[in-house]
């Protein structure tokens, strides 16, 4: 599963220095859920295969993952859902709450197809 989390965050981001990331935070602690999202991607990405982050850095990242999600961020919600899908970054397998970010997903998804696809798999 950590191998879907850092395509995704590759995939989503691209190379920040580390005035940037300074600046994400100062916009995630106020609020902005894209910043947030930003955070999490930044902090996921400064670990490797050979070198994990340590326990406190997964959390501070799931922390604005999770709020990133609360704030309706789809970007977030996805890896949410995959990551209750599947078991990762400590989360639990847990179908309901997959779904519950799946919804999120389809609600505030970037494209109209994007969502129809997410809410045919709703329940």
């Amino acid at each position: 599963m950590r191998v879907i989390l850092v395509a995704i965050c590759l995939l989503t981001s691209v190379y920040v220095s580390a005035t940037e990331i300074q600046e994400w935070v100062k916009l995630a602690e106020s609020g902005n859920s894209e910043a947030m999202y930003n955070v999490f991607v930044e902090t996921m990405k400064l670990g490797s295969h050979e070198h994990p982050l340590p326990e406190k850095e997964i959390e501070k990242a799931k922390y604005w993952l999770l709020k990133a999600a609360e704030n309706n961020n789809w970007r977030a919600a996805y890896v949410l859902q995959l990551c209750y899908e599947k078991g990762c970054m400590g989360l639990p397998i847990d179908s309901e709450k997959s779904v519950y970010y799946k919804n999120i997903v389809a609600k505030f998804g970037p494209n109209p197809s994007f969502k129809q696809d997410q809410l045919k798999l709703a329940p």
